[in-house]
């Protein structure tokens, strides 16, 4: 078994994520400050330890999952990141710069907060996937920013530029619905379209996904 010890005054905060960074096929572990390179055999090899993000302006307490996705078609993955505990969503991109990997941040979405879970996935059918979220409610009983703004659950569709937020569901505390702590997309009732399950401290939904008009 291969155990990775941090080096010393290096913390993990909120965030996990898993996927091929370093571009060689193997799953990578990312984490919300940097990303642990995998060796070719991840039980016994060495893991190395990449701390080479940029701080974001909407802080670190990323969300879970972290996504590792090729967002813009460019053959290498970028990373989805929401802030769990505050205001944010956003996409980093890299690029080599004399041998060395520099990070972008992009803002997806700056203006709502608690963006928990996060879902990549064809939501609409147009057989390009969507960045599927939403704003969790009350995460720590009140006392975060952004906790008592209104509800919303949202998919967001890369246009080749950027991202377009479409909403599914918004409104004050007690109309809107969240996604909670942990949602779920899959296909209920058999019609080939993934419907959103969303749990919360305000109750259980199902959005069944009727497609476009």
């Amino acid at each position: 078994m291969s155990v990775y010890k941090f080096p010393e005054g290096t913390g993990q905060g909120h965030g996990l994520g898993c996927g091929d960074i370093a571009g060689n096929g193997r799953m990578d572990i990312v984490l919300c400050k940097g990303w642990l390179e995998a060796p070719e055999d991840p039980e016994k090899g060495t893991w190395i330890w990449h701390e080479d993000f940029p701080t974001p302006p909407w802080g670190w307490s990323a969300s879970i999952p972290m996504l590792v996705v090729d967002i813009n078609g460019d053959g290498k993955n970028e990373i989805i990141t929401g802030n769990a505990h505050s205001y944010g969503l956003w996409w980093s991109e890299w690029r080599l710069v004399n041998g060395k990997r520099e990070w972008t941040h992009h803002p997806i979405d700056p203006f709502h907060a608690q963006y928990h879970d996060l879902h990549w996935v064809d939501i609409d059918g147009d057989g390009m996937p969507e960045l599927v979220t939403g704003k969790r409610h009350r995460a720590h009983c009140g006392n975060e920013a952004g906790e008592w703004d209104h509800l919303g659950i949202y998919y967001f569709k890369w246009s080749g530029e950027g991202f377009a937020k479409q909403i599914v569901d918004y409104g004050p505390i007690g109309e809107g619905q969240g996604c909670g702590i942990h949602f779920a997309i899959a296909d209920l009732n058999g019609d080939g379209r993934p419907e959103i399950i969303a749990p919360g401290k305000e109750g259980l939904y199902i959005f069944f996904n009727e497609g476009s008009e």
